[in-house]
């Protein structure tokens, strides 16, 4: 994309001027105001200058220094490289530097005061201001900030320019300099006949000239600086100015921990944290990462979330090996400063434990109420070795004050290799209706031996089914035809719930007598259920069967004698 540039005028004599390639102006009393998109090697202009016409389609823009006074102005010099772009930068302040446009249809333009140079002098601090102020915009932009007083950085980058390859006669293409150095022609300026120090050439014209400062090499009040070469201004402003950014230092870079038993964790080591930059650090976290990352502990920290210039702060790493072996992670910080997130390498190693150890998983096991006599679903316990060498188991033993209560089966042998587990089954039945306590004990040759697991339980009352009757004799009954229909009352007489699995009708001759209940699954203690029974002999003969009712009771099933003749 073409570079734009906006360039303001001050020129009351300056009618229009209209770009065939692109260059747009709108003309008011006092101010002109040109956007010009540049190309290099071609700028195709129509200008029209006090009603006469010159038009300009060359392979440069040829522009001159021309007298003046009391003002500082934008210059293009004639020797720049097409597509160049040229301020001066005159520290005088007391000259009236300005652009000269000359346009010629066919060869180079050379200016001479028989031009009509009053009027093809353009200029003025309103178009090196807003053409510098441009420039500067995009030098803010490629520092990502305003760079407040350019003047240091323009002197620095000036001293950086060879002046016989910077020359604006002899510069070449693809160079890397910052500012030309212009050293041929002036700045006289055009002036009006009869104005103090205008000197007129031939009598009767209407332009005189006004005698400047020649320029010379380097500095000099007449260019300044000499012209911008604003793609390499942009680019290499960075190389002489002081940017303000926070960084990190970090002391040490590593931390090596003695070895050491795995799962003993060492004395802290600390790192710290500086803030060597010229703005504030914002801490963001300080994490440990890497292959080994659980081996290795972030104890403390006295860091928050930032640090000024120069502060300092610490973290605290501790070793605690997960393995045996070599182990490795890093101590990972997290900020704004550059090469962020740095690390600190933490290294230690591991060594077996030649010491036997046991663990037992869980530590305590609380099994649900349970009916006295009945026997709980079983509870796993896990028996691990989390040693390196093999354990000797000697015993495994319930225990405690209601030790009957409790039952275990075990796949544990005689001993546990390094890394092995096996389990125990533990199960509940107590031998009374109360809160029950037990152990479970592991012997052995680990340390902390017996291991134990502590056993709980509430025992409950068993429930106790009670029958209104146990036999029915029903009077003599037309085979046939239902006999009326007897009530046996189920109580629960316990303090625990009644499971009522079945009420079915048994015996010799059961599809002779009918049954029905308003019985549902179960009975609350000192609830009550009914069951009706009616006889239906199929013949005249005598017929028996029994009511059998099952349940979670101790006297299950209890069960009614029928009988009854069909006649």
């Amino acid at each position: 994309m073409r570079p734009a540039i906006t360039i303001i005028v001050e020129l009351p004599q300056m009618q229009k001027l209209v770009d065939r390639a692109g260059i747009c102006l709108k003309v008011s009393d006092q101010l002109l105001v040109v956007t010009a998109l540049l190309e290099r090697r071609k700028a195709n202009l129509l200008v029209e200058l006090h009603g006469l016409r010159h038009c300009a389609d060359a392979e440069r823009i040829s522009s001159h220094f021309i007298e003046g006074h009391r003002e500082h102005l934008l210059l293009v010099n004639e020797s720049e490289p097409p597509g160049q772009f040229g301020a001066a930068l005159n520290g005088g302040g007391a000259l009236n530097d300005a652009y000269a446009i000359c346009d010629s249809q066919t060869t180079p333009c050379t200016y001479t005061i028989t031009n009509d140079a009053l009027g093809q002098a353009v200029g003025g601090t309103s178009v090196a201001s807003p053409a510098m102020a441009g420039i500067m915009a995009l030098i803010n932009q490629k520092m990502g900030s305003a760079q407040g007083n350019a003047n240091v950085a323009f002197y620095k980058l000036a001293a950086k320019d060879t002046r016989s390859s910077c020359n604006s006669v002899s510069v070449a293409g693809g160079n890397a300099c910052n500012f030309y150095d212009i050293t041929t022609d002036n700045n006289a300026v055009p002036c009006i006949p009869g104005s103090l120090n205008c000197n007129v050439t031939h009598a009767g014209d209407s332009v005189g000239i006004l005698s400047g400062y020649s320029s010379s090499t380097g500095y000099d009040l007449t260019t300044g600086l000499g012209s911008i070469n604003a793609n390499n201004l942009v680019n290499n402003w960075a190389s002489v100015v002081t940017t303000t950014a926070p960084a990190v230092t970090l002391s040490p870079t590593s931390l090596t921990f003695a070895s050491t038993t795995v799962g003993v964790t060492t004395a802290a080591q600390l790192v710290t944290i500086k803030n060597s930059g010229t703005a504030a650090l914002t801490l963001t976290s300080e994490t440990i990462t890497g292959t080994n990352a659980s081996s290795f502990l972030k104890s403390a920290t006295t860091c928050g979330t930032s640090l000024a210039v120069g502060a300092t702060c610490t973290v605290s790493v501790e070793f605690k090996p997960a393995a045996a072996g070599a182990l490795t992670a890093s101590l990972s910080i997290a900020d704004n400063a550059s090469g962020s997130p740095q690390a600190v390498a933490l290294q230690g190693t591991g060594v077996a434990t030649t010491t036997p150890t046991l663990t037992l998983t869980p530590t305590a096991i609380a099994f649900p109420a349970t009916i006295v006599g009945v026997t709980s679903d079983a509870q796993i316990v896990t028996v691990k070795n989390t040693g390196t060498v093999t354990v000797t188991l000697s015993s495994i033993a319930v225990g405690g004050t209601n030790a009957t209560s409790f039952e275990e089966i075990g796949t544990c042998g005689t001993s546990l290799a390094a890394g092995a587990s096996c389990s125990l089954y533990m199960a509940f039945k107590p031998t009374a209706a109360a809160a029950l306590t037990g152990t479970i004990s592991v012997t052995d040759n680990a340390t902390g031996s017996p291991q134990k697991v502590t056993l709980t339980g509430t025992g409950t009352a068993a429930p106790s089914l009670k029958l209104s009757t146990t036999s029915i004799a029903f009077a003599t009954t037309l085979h046939g035809t239902t006999s009326a229909a007897q009530a046996v009352t189920l109580t629960n007489g316990g303090t625990a719930t009644l499971n009522l699995t079945s009420i079915t009708l048994t015996g010799t001759n059961p599809t002779d007598f009918v049954e029905l209940n308003t019985c549902g699954a179960t009975l609350a203690p000192a609830a009550n259920c009914v069951v009706y029974v009616a006889f239906k002999p199929a013949a005249a003969t005598k017929y028996t069967a029994t009511l059998s009712i099952a349940d979670n009771g101790a006297a299950s099933p209890q069960s009614v004698a029928l009988s009854g003749t069909g006649n």
